[in-house]
């Protein structure tokens, strides 16, 4: 039985008690209420079991930091992101400096890192056209896609 059935069970047999008020019905009531204990406790020990498991299969899972981590952006890819893209762009008006985008919302795992080039993120039209409203929006003719490369930094602890 789960949780939520015994719990249905708890609240019907405390109705008939409130409404007979007899010793079999007191019966009932008391059974059901220690099904209900017993199956939120089972549950409880099969939360603590599964997070167990989780840590063990996974070690970055165990990684203590205050928000929770998150995946990599890579469809399919159950690894945490650890690396942050920063595509660079050509400096305004000839500046040896690049133009720096960061794009912290599709941080990738270091896997993911090492194989996933920029146009994973000038290919795709939303990804774009959010890097292009900044331009515009900063009255900046926006860059070609194809002047833009990627590098990975990695993630710093404190700062997820």
């Amino acid at each position: 039985m789960s949780v939520a059935k015994s719990r249905l069970a708890f609240q019907s047999a405390a109705l008939t008690f409130a409404r007979f008020r007899d010793e079999e019905s007191a019966g009932e009531l008391e059974k059901a209420a220690e099904r209900f204990v017993a199956e939120r406790r089972h549950g409880r020990d099969r939360r603590e079991k599964w997070k167990e498991r989780k840590r063990t299969m996974n070690p970055e899972y165990s990684r203590v930091c205050g928000l929770n981590p998150s995946k990599c952006r890579i469809d399919g890819c159950r690894h945490f992101a650890t690396m942050r893209p920063v595509l660079l762009f050509p400096g305004l008006d000839g500046d040896p400096e690049p133009i720096r985008v960061e794009t912290a919302m599709l941080d990738v795992c270091e896997e993911h890192a090492k194989t996933v080039g920029p146009d994973a993120y000038t290919g795709n039209p939303d990804v774009w056209r959010a890097i292009v409203k900044v331009w515009v929006d900063a009255w900046i003719e926006p860059p070609e896609p194809q002047s833009a490369s990627v590098m990975y930094e990695r993630i710093d602890e404190h700062a997820r």
